[in-house]
């Protein structure tokens, strides 16, 4: 099946799990976002849209996400953008005044694939008190504390 706009399942797949985040009380409506790195392995035409293989592009939600977005997110609504120039290449919105922190995070550490930033509850509290939250699961406590972006 040919997919009718650029990375569409993986969109899809998005607007799914942006839905979750909310639904999950992982954010508010106060915002958060989501990316993902997205490398492909051949070259791909969409209209007037070139897809270039071994080029890294996200895909991301774009801003201005409140409650009723995050139940409803269409995947035209994720956003596609070129990580190389932060260029919008596809999508129905306008980029997160995040985007600087997503893409440094991209282009610090080549093997990030995803960047979840989330107005959860629980981390409120510390973000507030300026003090890094601590890791608390058995399975990441190697990661160490999860800290407060000044």
């Amino acid at each position: 099946m040919t997919e009718q706009y650029v990375f569409e399942n993986e969109r899809k797949d998005l607007a799914e799990v942006a839905c979750e985040m909310f639904m999950r009380k992982n954010t508010n409506v106060a915002g958060g976002n989501i990316s993902v790195r997205i490398t492909p392995d051949k070259d791909f035409d969409y209209g007037d849209i070139h897809i270039k293989a071994g080029k890294d592009y996200l895909i991301m939600t774009p801003t201005m996400m409140s409650e009723a977005w995050y139940a409803k997110l269409q995947p035209t609504q994720i956003l596609v953008v070129d990580l190389e120039t932060g260029k919008l290449i596809d999508g129905v919105g306008r980029l997160t005044r995040e985007i600087n922190m997503h893409e440094e995070a991209y282009w610090v550490n080549d093997k990030i694939r995803c960047v979840y930033h989330s107005h959860a509850e629980e981390s409120m509290f510390w973000a507030t008190a300026g003090l890094d939250m601590p890791n608390v699961t058995e399975i990441t406590e190697e990661v160490g504390p999860i800290r407060v972006l000044p």
